[in-house]
């Protein structure tokens, strides 16, 4: 497991304890659906990191 799986799972976790969908991180965050549910799904590696930061920032 690398690091991106990592992050991958604690923004699971994160989404999870907060009740939060990939459709309403969308509203909160400007990021699409779709970039967040590839990046959730492994279907991709990588996502920006202004937008990793500013998921995990409106999650903490």
């Amino acid at each position: 497991m690398d690091f991106s799986d990592l992050v991958a799972v604690r923004l699971k976790e994160l989404m999870t304890e907060k009740d939060i969908t990939t459709y309403k991180l969308q509203d909160l965050t400007g990021v699409y659906n779709s970039t967040i549910s590839q990046f959730l799904t492994r279907k991709t590696k990588t996502i920006r990191l202004e937008n990793l930061l500013l998921s995990v920032k409106l999650l903490a």
